[in-house]
């Protein structure tokens, strides 16, 4: 069929339209993400050329901006100027096919200001180009093991970064469409706008969680998924380097902040690596309190401005 292109027996492609229509069963229900409820960012994206993305990226040559076991990473520039972020997937067994039609499904129904956007793809090659939004400063990663990066990261900056971190992940669990999980939430796939904004990216392990009664119910009570409350725990213990507290955090920090505020981020990142699930903050109770915490701690820099 001309302008159609499978990717496999459940995902199809209609490049005339960009509707993509992906047949997937939870629980042996037929989900549609183009019904109205699944409706996100991708929705009204455009398909771009081979061309235009080999013109964009001097033909995938030397504007690589990461790689890895899943793809390459490339920056490039589109002809209306705007700079971009294209993925170019390895495919080499089934799971990468899955993983790569989980990452479509996901942010196709995501608009959030702290999530990675969408905004493309190509479908003229045997695994089709996704197209994302440029994020500036590269993975809080970097800037947490390079301290030759321009972009310093003080207390205040990173306490911001894990607010916006889990403020989305917390719109993922109970604000979007669908509930869904991470799974792979750490400081590498944490990108930093030019203004310090956090941006979750990389959902290809992602899940969707089947909209059971049963699920639901759990949700609504607040249960963390296995996968990112463990995740989240050791993010904030590899961004705050939290082994032995005052004595393996990092010295800029403890000038910064008080003994309090090191205890509480600690204390929060503890209470999300327990086992027991009812031992375990919800996600929108931690954002709340670092979301608290981030509020006391610019009135506390604007009290010593008026000093």
């Amino acid at each position: 069929m001309e302008g159609i292109i499978y990717i496999s027996k459940d995902v199809v492609f209609n490049e005339d339209e960009f509707h993509f229509k992906i047949n997937f069963t939870i629980d042996g229900h037929s989900q549609d993400p183009q019904s109205s409820q699944h409706r996100g960012s991708a929705e009204t994206a455009k398909v771009l050329t081979l061309d235009g993305l080999k013109e964009a990226t001097n033909n995938f040559d030397d504007k690589i901006l990461g790689q890895g076991g899943q793809g390459t990473v490339y920056r490039g520039v589109l002809q209306v100027k705007r700079t971009v972020a294209i993925k170019r997937s390895k495919v080499s067994d089934p799971n990468q096919v899955e993983q790569f039609i989980s990452e479509v499904i996901v942010l196709s129904q995501i608009n959030h200001r702290n999530v990675v956007q969408l905004l493309s793809c190509c479908l003229e090659t045997e695994f089709p180009l996704l197209v994302y939004e440029f994020i500036s400063n590269g993975t809080n990663f970097e800037h947490l093991r390079d301290q030759n990066k321009s972009l310093e990261l003080g207390f205040k900056t990173r306490l911001r970064i894990a607010t916006q971190t889990v403020g989305a992940l917390a719109y993922l669990y109970s604000a979007a469409s669908t509930p869904i999980i991470h799974r792979d939430v750490k400081t590498s796939n944490i990108l930093l706008y030019h203004n310090r904004t956090a941006k979750v990216s990389d959902f290809g392990a992602s899940r969707i969680v089947p909209l059971d009664q049963s699920q639901i119910t759990t949700l609504v009570k607040g249960t963390l998924g296995p996968e990112d409350d463990r995740s989240l725990g050791v993010y904030f213990v590899s961004s705050m380097k939290d082994g032995r507290l005052l004595h393996i955090v990092e010295r800029q920090i403890i000038n910064e902040a008080n003994v309090a505020q090191i205890k509480e981020v600690a204390n929060i990142s503890e209470r999300c690596l327990r086992w027991k699930r009812e031992d375990k903050p919800t996600m929108k109770e931690a954002a709340m309190e670092l979301e608290g915490m981030l509020v006391m701690e610019e009135h506390r820099g604007e009290i010593q401005i008026c000093h």
